[in-house]
């Protein structure tokens, strides 16, 4: 399993500047192992990761994403079907926290997997997640 606090110390990532999303909060409620780390971070901290010189800068449209082997770190989530675009603080409310780490919820990170399975290809991970989500959410 990936070690997410180790590897957000790393860049001085914290509960303030970043949440994690997608499959991280399954890794750290270990109930599947995640290989990459999506994040959405504060305008400061992305331009202090962007100058560092760790990551190669990519752009989707209008929006750059930071990206190295295991990050992929943007500013916003946009969810295009919910016209909605979520900058870090939209997601504080709809959080948790867990060794120091903040994570999306699963109740949000469900209701995203879920409108995901309605696209034209699909993808069998995310019907897997939301099996593994609805077991837990129902096991508590």
């Amino acid at each position: 399993m990936l070690n997410i606090p180790t590897l957000l110390r790393k860049y001085d990532l914290t509960i303030d500047n970043s949440i994690v999303m997608c499959s991280g909060i399954l890794n750290a409620l270990n109930l599947r192992e995640s290989h990459d780390i999506d994040l959405v971070v504060d305008e400061d901290t992305f331009q202090r990761l962007k100058s560092c010189g760790d990551f190669e800068i990519k752009h989707y449209g209008n929006y750059e994403m930071l990206t190295n082997e295991i990050f992929e770190i943007c500013k916003i989530w946009e969810i295009k079907e919910w016209e909605k675009v979520f900058k870090l603080d939209d997601f504080k409310e709809d959080s948790v926290i867990i060794d120091n780490v903040r994570y999306v919820s699963l109740e949000f990170l469900l209701k995203y997997k879920k409108l995901l399975i309605t696209n034209d290809k699909p993808r069998e991970k995310d019907f897997e997640d939301i099996e593994i989500i609805e077991k837990y959410l129902n096991g508590r």
